[in-house]
């Protein structure tokens, strides 16, 4: 008796719960019957995750006819659509962080299905989308996360920013390879000011346009300003075999 006392007593918290469902089935298996019931009472108590699967199956297999707690425990594991997102959200920023990005894009897009005006898993599809490099799709996912949530503007501006910015120098180079320089040095000559990688990758795209159109002075012009830059130097080189 004692012992069906601890463990009724260890099954009223959540905490002590589960150590509590394990001494009443022991109990239970010797023929006490109110250590019996107190098991199952226990059992449609807890807060069941996955993992424990193995306490409802024992439960089954010792009471067969009972096939309630079986099903107790398939509801268990059915969330609400607003807690199954919150998962799948939480889950994608923690995909995000160990670099998994095609999981982290899918738990993402899982959230966004089911509620498409979540600022923090556009935001989180964003993140993801500007580490796999497919910067306009980072910059729109950004763009929309700002969007229904400006008070939070801050926590996503940087990375808008840099996916907006090399976003804009992939279509000058598109624009570049189709041959429409005039439209892509009126994409990059915004971004050649300020600092940065960005920046200089933008400069020398704009060196690179001007001598194609020959413009050898500006280019050559452009080129000297990168230093010691490689790319810049073999640039600089042909515009003088042109000169």
């Amino acid at each position: 008796a004692l012992a069906t006392a601890l463990g009724q007593v260890l099954s009223y918290r959540e905490a002590t719960r589960r150590q509590g469902i394990e001494r009443l089935a022991e109990r239970a298996a010797t023929g006490d019957a109110a250590a019996d019931r107190a098991w199952r009472q226990a059992l449609e108590w807890l807060e069941a995750t996955p993992a424990d699967e193995h306490l409802y199956a024992a439960y089954q297999q010792a009471h067969p006819e009972d096939s309630q707690i079986a099903e107790l425990f398939a509801d268990k594991m059915t969330l609400p659509p607003e807690r199954e997102a919150a998962q799948a959200r939480a889950q994608g920023y923690d995909s995000l962080e160990q670099q998994r990005l095609d999981q982290a894009e899918a738990q993402f897009q899982q959230v966004l299905e089911q509620t498409p005006d979540d600022a923090d898993a556009q935001g989180g599809l964003g993140l993801t989308l500007l580490r796999q490099q497919r910067f306009a799709e980072a910059r729109d996912a950004l763009e929309q996360a700002i969007r229904l949530a400006p008070e939070r503007r801050d926590q996503w501006q940087a990375a808008y920013e840099s996916a907006a910015f090399y976003a804009r120098l992939g279509e000058a180079r598109a624009q570049a390879r189709a041959g429409r320089l005039d439209r892509a040095l009126e994409l990059v000559t915004p971004l050649t000011r300020g600092g940065g990688d960005g920046a200089r990758a933008a400069t020398l795209l704009q060196a690179d346009l001007l001598k194609r159109q020959g413009r050898l002075d500006q280019a050559e012009q452009r080129y000297l300003s990168l230093g010691n830059d490689t790319s810049a130097r073999l640039g600089l080189v042909d515009v003088y075999r042109r000169q």
